[in-house]
């Protein structure tokens, strides 16, 4: 039954059995050989680097600083004045003792083309015995007026009446170890009187002269 399909081997036969299994084994030994990568491919999961990776030590050499980093100092800006022009500034303070009614000094004076006076004004007393005093430049001969409206003023408008058309300038009433600073318009050329209206301080000799000349 088999005698159909046996294949009958003769030598010529078996050349070409030899000759066709050697042709099958360099297929496969060719289909089997991975292809090389060329110049230009990438393999998969490589990372090429790149034109900034490959320079980053010269690119970290000529960067530019942080303007935070440099060496250079920072200019001060140009200070600003701290007064007007035409403004003179001066100061007064008062006695120490309780009641010594008078100022540190009884003359203040500023050229003829002053504009503004920009004066402070310091209570150098004790704290503790809650001595109020203040500093009020009055027109010329207004004096007992300013006085006796400030106290009709009382003790709740800390003894002076600020809407008195004789007063040219005037600071807070303040106790010791306190100071108040005014600005005002300097008054025309002459003699002006400034005077505490506390009071009796006043009649006990707190007064001065402020000239323009």
């Amino acid at each position: 039954m088999l005698k159909g399909l046996t294949w009958i081997i003769t030598p010529r036969s078996f050349s070409k059995v030899g000759f066709i299994a050697v042709a099958i084994m360099l297929m496969v030994a060719c289909s089997s050989t991975p292809a090389q990568p060329t110049a230009n491919s990438t393999t998969a999961g490589s990372v090429q680097p790149t034109q900034s990776d490959a320079g980053g030590a010269s690119n970290q050499a000529t960067a530019t600083p942080d303007p935070d980093e440099t060496a250079e100092p920072t200019p001060d800006p140009k200070p600003t004045a701290t007064n007007p022009p035409g403004t003179v500034s001066l100061e007064i303070g008062t006695a120490t003792g309780a009641n010594d009614f008078k100022y540190s000094t009884d003359t203040l004076q500023v050229p003829p083309d002053t504009k503004k006076i920009k004066l402070k004004f310091t209570n150098n007393t004790d704290p503790k015995d809650e001595i109020g005093h203040n500093w009020v430049l009055v027109k010329p001969g207004q004096e007992t007026s300013v006085l006796a409206n400030g106290i009709a003023a009382g003790d709740d408008k800390d003894w002076l009446n600020v809407d008195d058309p004789g007063i040219i300038a005037h600071t807070r009433l303040i106790e010791g170890n306190q100071r108040h600073t005014i600005t005002f318009d300097a008054p025309a050329a002459g003699s002006y009187l400034f005077i505490c209206t506390f009071p009796e301080h006043y009649a006990g000799g707190m007064k001065g002269t402020l000239t323009v000349q």
